[in-house]
């Protein structure tokens, strides 16, 4: 029986198959609407499918995990039961739980289905494809439409602007050669489609992940390519300051960040007294704030989410889960670092520094969203972890 089980699931693992896999994550994640039950997509149940197949071979032959990242996922669990003690809403906390859990598998089975760098490039390449056409569909909106913020495919666009946010980071891919002219239209792209989402914590996010890639990438270049690049930026600078004025009167953009800061200043406090007074989350749980939490009045809003990882993760879940949280992005930023010095030729180099740069990103937008539950989140995680061990073989074989 055990025999005939791993013949049949090892067939998730030809290369045709994990192409078709790879192909089904491009394609389908970002099309989050229409929401299903319990606000599935298409996606997860085709993903759910190749999940058990993946994970009942994994089983039988041998299932690697990497323990570094796989230790704060286990605390996170630990500290987000611990605070549904005695909960209000356990329906609601049980399904996030149920969304981490799946999201933890998905992480898994990606970092055990790449094996070698052909796999890394079939995973980034249908995606860079993918988000270029997002990018493309949401200018082409804004251009339609100026005074609305465009979502493309996602729910809101936040979530949007994340997406194609990430995805930029993913043009220093080291796999195949791009020609200036590709990797200028694809940059157009995913910035038009970021500014069609007017997302002010996006547009920082990707200036923060941008800046990080331009220092690393000019420590590491001679002087002559190092006056060049200082010279593109303060070009950049420039452009950016004399557009700046323009940017300002685009509606629903900057005009809204004294509101937002104040709303989001006010949630922070709401937020952290709660956590004071109540350290382990208990009675919130997972997912509940939205439902059973105080309204926190803003300039214009009333909201009761609590727009941040960080925050979401202290209130609802305790200082368990926030001391998983902070030691799972803890240990990503250790493995970036890892891969950044162990980087061998300048197109290595340049291909971690972008992983960094998109790992900043992620850092600095979940401050303001919660992304963790972004099935592209995920996804590009579970890149930068099997980056490091292709990498880390490569090291033990030479």
């Amino acid at each position: 029986m055990k025999y005939y089980l791993s013949k049949i699931t090892g067939f998730f693992f030809t290369e045709e198959a994990k192409s078709v896999y790879f192909l089904v994550i491009a394609s389908l994640v970002p099309i989050i609407r229409p929401q299903l039950i319990s606000n599935t997509i298409i996606f997860d149940y085709l993903n759910g499918l190749f999940i058990l197949f993946f994970l009942i071979h994994l089983l039988i032959i041998k299932l690697r995990l990497q323990i570094r990242l796989f230790i704060p996922m286990v605390i996170i669990f630990i500290g987000s039961i611990l605070s549904m003690f005695n909960a209000r809403v356990p329906l609601i906390n049980s399904e996030t739980l149920l969304v981490d859990l799946y999201l933890f598998l998905f992480f898994i089975v990606l970092y055990n289905v790449i094996e070698t760098k052909k796999d890394l490039r079939r995973a980034i390449l249908p995606w860079i494809g993918f988000a270029a056409f997002q990018g493309f569909l949401m200018t082409s909106n804004l251009i339609n439409n100026f005074d609305i913020r465009h979502t493309g495919t996602f729910l809101n666009p936040n979530m949007a602007g994340n997406y194609l946010g990430i995805s930029f980071f993913l043009l220093f891919q080291p796999f195949i050669k791009v020609g200036r002219v590709p990797k200028a239209i694809y940059s157009v792209l995913i910035i038009g489609g970021i500014l069609a989402s007017k997302s002010l914590s996006t547009s920082l996010s990707f200036l923060m992940g941008s800046l990080t890639v331009i220092v690393l990438y000019w420590m590491r270049i001679p002087l002559a390519k190092k006056v060049k690049l200082g010279l593109a930026v303060l070009v950049f600078l420039a452009v950016g300051v004399a557009l700046f004025p323009k940017f300002m009167e685009i509606p629903n953009f900057y005009a809204r960040l004294s509101k937002t800061v104040y709303g989001r200043s006010n949630l922070w406090k709401t937020g952290i007294n709660i956590a004071i007074k109540n350290p382990l989350g208990m009675t919130i749980g997972p997912g509940a704030f939205e439902t059973i939490g105080p309204i926190v009045k803003g300039p214009i809003t009333k909201r009761r989410e609590l727009h941040s990882d960080w925050l979401s993760f202290l209130v609802e879940r305790g200082m368990i889960s926030f001391f998983g949280l902070c030691l799972l992005f803890g240990t990503i930023a250790r493995i970036l670092f890892q891969s950044l010095k162990n980087a061998g030729s300048d197109r290595e180099f340049l291909w971690s520094s972008g992983l960094l740069g998109m790992f900043v990103f992620i850092i600095v937008d979940s401050f303001s969203h919660e992304i963790f539950h972004y099935r592209h989140v995920w996804f590009v995680l579970a890149i930068m972890a099997s980056q490091h061990k292709l990498q880390r073989r490569k090291a033990a074989t030479e």
